[in-house]
């Protein structure tokens, strides 16, 4: 980009200059084929086409002879927020540089002081285009497409860049020797996060396209990179099947059907195709309504289409019958031609045109340390039958201050986390890894061990592992064919890992064996469950005392568990969606050591009120967090009194009404009531409070559980 121009001027023009400059300029397509821009460094070759608030061209650089794209405002166009969006898509497009992200390579002002942005030029059709071509595409079709399309969105979200209009029309498609090459394009609407957090847009600004919108965008809450995952997974849903997941008589009530319907299955939109259990298993989990319980990360996201495309499970069920190897590999390799045959054929046709950002390149995160690994040879007993056998028993090995994970090069055993320097490191759990030994990691168990066979799992040694993820699935009995809730074997299968430190259970069905091997984990200091229906048994484990951290959704029966806890080991509890009467609140206050507390809960005045008084005896409490809704003039003064006499620093109030129903007069109070405290009001779909009790978000570490 040239030195000369500043990038801050784009935000700061003057609108009376420009509307009066501006009025005498040339309309967008009025430059004539040949004209000088941009102080004579780009020459017009011809007009690509006009929106509401600005106009492209393709241009050929002067010095380079290279063609490039140029998007500027429209002449008539002066609103400040629209200037403003202008730079934010500028903003966007300069920090990103992935191969199938449009990359910006220059920016500035034209002579008439409009800003302008070049762009990458490239010739391609819409994915959208592609679905009203052929409706469904091929799973080879699909896995070509997203598998480099999610690589470039988790780029994004790396660089703190969210999306919000994932849609099949900003999906370009490329064909370059006979391959599909997808590129994301259209960083208009971005929402780019500050180094400090805040954002260049309100909560209050509504963006997006109904048919993708997440159900937080639809109530105008602040979104992060788990709005985009729902986009994508609404994207790739309509890849698969042909339709969008929800598509109701008008925006509005297509928006409702984001926030309440159920989503049908990929089979019952695709009436009748079967699918496989992992491709329903993705597309619902990309689909869940609380970002909380969605996928978290396009990394993961990646992962299960990588583990999909590479066949490390057998797919049994896939969209198209099964490609392996010979004639089959021919025909899947056929239908990517054939695709990008249309491709060519369509821009052929059409002679449509378009601009964006390029990510063909997949990046994994290295190990913490590189070593030369023995590899494990082709696996000899490779049968497809009831789903994918080991050779061997994976193993570990620890030797001159290094761990050895000796994982199958063609086999998955799910993701593997760990903290380095305040990030937060992620890799799959395939092929031989290694680490230091004092690399903390915690393993999200990958499907195939849920699924099929948790055997391998016995190969961990006590002390390899720091933390395990078990999350729902459910799969077929391989002898009786009855579907069966998984992952109570499972934790049998890691219960010889007894130092073990975090442990995070999703939806995990615990039959009353699970509590015996439960109790085996004595060193826990970080438990979240969520939906497990635990029993009493869970209050009488051996570790209930000594842990610091404790998350709880959807839970109930908890006061057995609330009257052992610690007063002095547990610092953090976040209750989200429990059951909690006043008469479980006295084993609350008594908790003096809690550092952090968040009460998700629909609850009256009282209840609050007899909170905040439980919460006076929390001296060490730095940041708190409860539901509130209408707050009547006469409780105002009540709450903001109980308030002032806690000691926290960090104040989140979760509005339980979807339509912020709080009064702004008892906000502006309360931040007045508390001044020097942070207080932050949020609604669903927010990441507060639930950032505070992630291992996601915060290395357990700062928070003494390792």
């Amino acid at each position: 980009m040239r030195d000369d121009h500043d990038f801050g001027k784009l935000g700061s023009a003057n609108d009376t200059r420009l509307s009066e400059r501006a009025a005498s300029s040339l309309e967008g397509e009025s430059f004539r084929a040949g004209d000088l821009v941009a102080e004579g460094h780009y020459r017009i070759v011809k007009f690509l086409g006009r929106g509401a608030i600005g106009s492209v061209f393709c241009v050929e650089s002067v010095s380079s002879k290279g063609l490039f794209a140029l998007k500027t405002l429209n002449a008539t166009v002066s609103a400040e927020t629209t200037w403003r969006r202008f730079q934010k898509e500028i903003d966007a497009a300069s920090r990103l540089d992935h191969p199938n992200l449009v990359k910006a390579v220059d920016f500035g002002l034209l002579e008439d002081e409009r800003p302008f942005m070049v762009m990458e030029f490239v010739e391609g059709i819409t994915l959208a285009d592609a679905i009203r071509s052929r409706g469904r595409l091929s799973a080879d079709e699909v896995l070509s497409i997203f598998v480099p399309l999610t690589d470039a969105l988790a780029y994004a979200h790396r660089e703190k860049v969210v999306h919000r209009d994932i849609k099949p029309s900003n999906i370009m498609l490329q064909s370059k020797d006979g391959a599909i090459i997808p590129k994301l394009v259209d960083f208009g609407i971005a929402r780019i996060a500050s180094e400090s957090g805040s954002t260049l847009t309100q909560a209050a600004d509504v963006f997006g396209t109904p048919l993708y919108m997440s159900p937080e965008q639809c109530v105008s809450a602040i979104v992060d990179r788990r709005s985009d995952i729902y986009s994508l997974g609404c994207v790739l849903f309509e890849a698969l099947t042909g339709a969008p997941p929800f598509s109701g008589d008008n925006p509005l009530s297509t928006m409702m059907q984001h926030r309440s319907d159920k989503v049908p299955t990929l089979s019952e939109a695709s009436l009748g195709v079967e699918f496989s259990r992992k491709w329903e298993s993705l597309v619902a989990k990309m689909l869940v309504k609380d970002p909380a319980h969605r996928i978290q990360s396009c990394e993961e996201v990646l992962s299960r289409l990588k583990q999909i495309q590479s066949g490390s499970v057998e797919e049994s069920h896939s969209v198209l019958p099964k490609i392996s190897s010979g004639e089959d590999g021919a025909k899947g390799q056929g239908k990517l031609v054939l695709l990008a045959s249309i491709i060519c054929i369509a821009l052929i046709a059409l002679t449509t045109t378009f601009f964006m950002v390029s990510n063909s390149t997949t990046k994994v995160t290295p190990s913490p340390v590189s070593v030369n690994t023995p590899t494990t040879g082709k696996d000899e007993a490779f049968a497809p039958a009831f789903g994918v056998k080991f050779d061997k028993s994976f193993h570990t090995i620890v030797e001159h201050g290094i761990r050895h994970l000796y994982f199958p090069s063609d086999q998955y055993f799910g993701i593997l986390m760990w903290w380095d320097k305040g990030k937060l490191q992620l890799l799959n759990a395939k092929k031989p890894q290694a680490f230091p030994v004092t690399t903390k990691l915690i393993l999200d168990v990958g499907e195939y061990l849920i699924y099929e066979d948790s055997m391998p799992l016995a190969g961990f040694k006590d002390g390899d592992l720091s933390g395990v993820r078990i999350k729902e699935e459910k799969y077929a009995d391989r002898i009786s064919g009855n579907i069966i809730d998984t992952n109570s074997h499972l934790i049998s299968t890691i219960a010889s890992l007894s130092s073990l430190s975090l442990l995070d259970l999703d939806k995990v069905k615990l039959d009353p064996s699970a509590y015996r091997f439960l109790n085996q984990m004595t060193q826990l200091r970080w438990l979240r469950m969520n939906e497990c229906a635990f029993n009493g048994e869970l209050a009488k484990m051996s570790f209930i005392p000594n842990l610091r951290l404790l998350n709880f959704l959807s839970q109930k029966n908890v006061k057995p568990v609330l009257a052992r806890l610690s007063p002095t080991n547990l610092h953090s509890l976040f209750l989200d969606n429990c059951e909690v009467s006043e008469a479980d609140l006295p084993y609350i206050g008594k908790l003096h050591g809690l550092k952090a507390l968040a009460l998700r809960a629909i609850q009256n005045h009282n209840f609050i009120m007899k909170f905040l008084s439980q919460a006076k005896s929390l001296h060490h409490l730095e940041k708190l967090s409860f539901c509130l809704g209408n707050v009547e003039p006469g409780q105002s003064k009540e709450l903001i009194s109980a308030l002032q006499k806690l000691s926290f620093k960090t104040l989140v109030i979760m509005d339980e009404n979807s339509d912020g129903s709080i009064p702004e007069e008892f906000k502006a109070e309360l931040v007045k009531g508390l001044k020097g405290r942070e207080v932050i009001f949020v609604s669903e779909g927010n990441p507060l409070p639930s950032s505070w009790f992630s291992y996601r978000e915060v290395d357990p570490g700062t928070l003494g559980i390792w």
